[in-house]
């Protein structure tokens, strides 16, 4: 069974339901400090050096429960086996951690197997600080309707905090998720992709403030810039623009001549090759001024 630790999706909205840290926590919300996530494969959990990097590098860990199904049927028979194969390797990294510990799931593999709760309960007694569920089915993928009344009935349930995800594609729908499901805070993932604006519009929403007004054109296209050489920088030249391709994809969503603008994303190597497809899409007309996007 594969389980990997991911770094949240928002590290604000993860770390506000972590309230044992109150102290970091101010820091990090005043600018003072950051919060230092790190993703870890599970297979790691044996190795004592692994133990103390993570203690180190890390402000909190998170399980992230995931497998093909089909590949997991073929490991474990019953849903029983398969929640204390989870409980014992809860137990293990909780064991190997002393700073906040996560876990996040969905609401079961298939219909048959709506097992959130049982879950989340076996998390809690296991000592896990928050539960992060995305009410989908394994099965679902990431089409229907994400079930927020499985948020709100997991939140009824546990004692300590649980955090929703799943449809948050604008400010609006964040507060709705807390509104509705009373959920310590949002996790956000795919509605981040190629709108990394969208966390200034949750904050604001939350916190009742004026929704920031929606980027134009030419500030996508200079985030996009940046995106990429960062990509570029971390990654090398042939993974990192690889990677972009559809990260150019979805900053293109739903602008003028996207479509075109998508299939020659697809076929950039080359930084430059990349670089000029941004400029010339997103209309940055003075390539001098964009200089520091790529320091």
């Amino acid at each position: 069974m594969i389980l990997q630790r991911r770094m949240a999706s928002s590290t604000y909205a993860l770390l506000r339901s972590l309230e044992r840290r109150k102290d970091k926590l101010e820091k990090i919300l005043k600018g003072e400090e950051k919060p230092k996530p790190i993703s870890v494969n599970i297979e790691e959990i044996e190795d004592l050096e692994e133990r103390k990097r993570w203690e180190k590098e890390s402000e909190w860990e998170n399980i992230t429960f995931a497998k093909n199904t089909e590949e997991l049927k073929n490991e474990i028979d019953t849903i029983e086996v398969l929640i204390e194969k989870a409980k014992e390797i809860i137990a293990k990294v909780k064991k190997a951690v002393k700073i906040p510990l996560t876990v996040k799931i969905r609401s079961g593999w298939d219909k048959s197997s709506r097992n959130f709760l049982e879950i989340g309960y076996m998390a809690e007694q296991e000592g896990v600080d928050a539960v992060i569920l995305h009410p989908r089915l394994k099965r679902d993928g990431f089409s229907g309707k994400a079930r927020w009344e499985d948020i709100s009935e997991l939140k009824s349930r546990l004692s300590i905090p649980v955090i929703g995800n799943g449809d948050i594609k604008k400010g609006d729908d964040a507060k709705r998720m807390i509104e509705t499901t009373n959920c310590d805070a949002v996790m956000i993932g795919r509605g981040s992709l190629g709108n990394p604006w969208i966390f200034k519009e949750v904050n604001a929403a939350i916190t009742k403030e004026k929704i920031p007004n929606p980027p134009s054109r030419e500030q996508k296209g200079i985030i996009l810039l940046k995106h990429l050489y960062l990509a570029v920088k971390f990654k090398g030249e042939l993974r990192g623009v690889r990677e972009m391709r559809k990260h150019m994809g979805w900053y293109s969503k739903g602008l003028a001549a996207g479509s075109n603008f998508r299939k020659l994303a697809h076929q950039v190597n080359t930084f430059l090759q990349a670089k000029a497809l941004i400029i010339d899409f997103f209309h940055l007309k003075d390539e001098d001024s964009l200089g520091w996007a790529f320091e």
